[in-house]
């Protein structure tokens, strides 16, 4: 389903998260948070698609952060902040043993919104590895970064 790129940026945030200095997290919270910085990755790289397509889409989601027509860089910066900010809010939550409850609902807080985005991103032909056919022929004839 998903190209040697996203499954490599899966594995690498997963070796993150176990062996970043998180070794005092339960296995609970190591597996939200892996969970979490997938699904970010899939966001990231789906966004990367959008920065290579300033001509054909534009960035909704995180424009009030990035722009409408992010740069390269400015996604790299997005995703690589947001991914370290995520485990630096896990990170307190755990130190500071907060109760389960608390500690589930900011996962299922972020978790949820970005498997939104991410499903959203799919369902509009926007995909890891590049637009599809279908979403070039829509916005084809479109003023640039308007479809």
């Amino acid at each position: 389903m998903f190209g040697p790129a996203v499954r490599q940026a899966v594995a690498g945030l997963s070796a993150l998260v176990l062996l970043s200095g998180c070794a005092h997290w339960s296995p609970e919270t190591r597996a939200l948070e892996t969970a979490y910085l997938a699904v970010h990755a899939v966001d990231a790289a789906q966004t990367m698609t959008i920065a290579r397509n300033p001509d054909t889409v534009h960035e909704r989601t995180s424009a009030w952060l990035i722009g409408e027509q992010p740069s390269r860089g400015q996604v790299a910066a997005w995703a690589i902040g947001g991914a370290l900010l995520h485990m630096a809010v896990t990170d307190q939550l755990e130190r500071h043993e907060a109760p389960r409850w608390l500690k589930r609902s900011w996962q299922a807080f972020t978790i949820g919104p970005k498997v939104s985005t991410v499903a959203e991103n799919h369902e509009l032909g926007i995909r890891v590895d590049g637009l599809t056919d279908a979403l070039r022929a829509r916005c084809r004839g479109r003023e640039p970064g308007t479809c």
